[in-house]
């Protein structure tokens, strides 16, 4: 009893220690992967600041121009018409100056999952307020600037007029325009629409180029926060080495011991339990219970309303348990096995490729395309297995337990016949509880997924991540 106890025990201690040495590599992918796209991200923000500077410089150089036909306005020194219609044709051409900038290094770190990783809160936060709340409120009042512009060039043209051609770029990134002819009306000076919006135009620059230092300020200090996480990153290189060179054995140890080598350590370790002669006669009717087979309907459940499963959705499984007594009347055992699981999903789940080169399952909202995800499991059941025996030897049984399953092929296919291997976007391990109870050949099968199956499901509305668990309800027979 104590001999087949122990090695119970190093059944299952196995497999915990596989199930921790992975969910430490799949960490420490995901920290690689925020490393990766922080350093992306510096790198845009550097360009972004650059382009800052160049366009608060010609804003800079638009509000002098603006002031200067303010103050010719009201002079009673006035400029040449030649001045005048250049400091004017300078105000219509960049008086409306935008900025855009680069959110997609940060759209990955939402879509990925990689923002939740980041450990300062203060990064978040300005990251958050930088490409969301703020670049929001700078959109809003681009709109209104290229409005008021475009009334500026109209509203204006019965008192001024210029024609322009491109002429010399002013930086890398704007080119200037040079007056070829102009009109100056001679109502020009008696027109109070003229001051009313050279007025305006000052108050319109004097704002953005507040916005856009201030977009700078929060740039400079996200860099410095990012350089910070990217150092505590940076400490846990051994922490990498090591969970590399773990995926390394893990991955030569998968490969040398391959499905029928396992099977076949497997079934030895139970012979050797089997071998012990029973004491109790009827004991001997419960080693029945070592094939099983059964299939299930699944409810997928999801925290996002707008998921929907579309079809029938199902389980497939056939497998090997062996009984560990717990009790001298073999009423009570545990139950240790190896099997095989096919599963599918039915639902409105997309396949959407990132910039870089990675994947995510989003929600198609417009129910026009229909996707299969198909997965093909190794299941390590562990059970604790009560029964009874009425009348002919027929089993009253209840079994309850959890199962590991280890993905090795999942399969994506579309309403349109399309098929992709995505074995790389499932999680290698799964767990679920489960629980049969029933009477001889039926047997009532339930069971609840404790993770979801794909790494990553991606809402690309309000960028989170959520959900998708499975809930079984079938049958399942066991036989010698």
């Amino acid at each position: 009893m104590k001999k087949y106890l122990i090695e119970s025990l190093l059944i299952v201690g196995s497999v915990l220690f596989s199930l921790y040495i992975d969910s430490l590599i799949q960490r420490q992918n995901k920290i690689d992967l925020k490393k990766s796209i922080l350093s992306e991200l510096r790198l845009t923000i550097n360009q972004d600041l650059n382009q800052l500077k160049n366009v608060v410089d010609v804003e800079g150089s638009t509000l002098v121009s603006n002031q200067i036909l303010l103050d010719d306005y009201l002079s009673k020194t006035k400029l040449n018409k030649k001045e005048l219609a250049k400091h004017f044709s300078n105000l219509k051409q960049f008086g409306a100056l935008s900025f855009f900038i680069q959110s997609g290094p940060y759209s990955q770190l939402i879509q990925t999952g990689s923002l939740e990783l980041i450990n300062n809160k203060s990064l978040r936060s300005n990251l958050l307020l930088a490409y969301d709340n703020l670049n929001k409120r700078k959109e809003f009042g681009d709109i209104m600037l290229d409005q008021f512009s475009l009334d500026f060039g109209r509203e204006l043209s019965p008192y001024i007029v210029v024609s322009e051609s491109i002429s010399d770029s002013i930086n890398k990134f704007y080119k200037t325009r040079k007056v070829d002819n102009f009109v100056v009306s001679d109502d020009y000076y008696n027109s109070q629409k003229v001051f009313f919006f050279y007025s305006e135009y000052k108050f319109w620059i004097e704002a953005f180029i507040d916005i856009h230092k201030n977009y700078s300020k929060l740039l400079n200090k996200i860099l410095v926060q990012i350089e910070s996480e990217l150092n505590d990153c940076s400490t846990s290189n051994y922490f990498s080495f090591m969970s590399k060179k773990l995926s390394a054995i893990r991955g030569l140890v998968f490969a040398k011991l391959n499905l029928s080598y396992i099977l076949i350590v497997f079934l030895s370790c139970f012979n050797i339990i089997g071998q012990e002669k029973l004491n109790n006669s009827d004991s001997t009717s419960y080693r029945k219970d070592q094939i099983y087979f059964g299939a299930s309907f699944m409810l997928l459940n999801s925290d996002q309303e707008k998921f929907k499963r579309q079809g029938i959705s199902k389980q497939f499984q056939l497998g090997f348990v062996r009984d560990i007594p717990l009790i001298s009347s073999r009423k009570l055992a545990i139950g240790l096995g190896l099997g095989y699981s096919f599963q599918d999903y039915n639902s409105n789940l997309v396949r959407f490729n990132i910039n870089n080169g990675n994947s995510i399952f989003i929600i198609n909202y417009t129910l026009n395309q229909k996707s299969k995800l198909s997965f093909n499991f190794i299941e390590f059941p562990i059970s604790l297995r009560w029964r009874n025996i009425s009348f002919n030897n027929k089993f009253e049984r209840v079994y309850a337990g959890f199962k590991f399953q280890r993905n090795f092929l999942s399969k994506l296919k579309y309403r349109n016949g399309d098929i992709k291997n995505i074995s790389d976007e499932v999680n290698n391990w799964n767990k679920e509880l489960y629980l049969s109870f029933g009477y001889n050949t039926w047997n009532v099968y339930l069971s609840y997924g404790l993770n979801q199956i794909m790494k990553t499901f991606y809402n690309q509305y309000s960028g989170k991540s959520f959900n998708v668990k499975s809930i079984k309800i079938g049958l399942i027979f066991y036989m010698l």
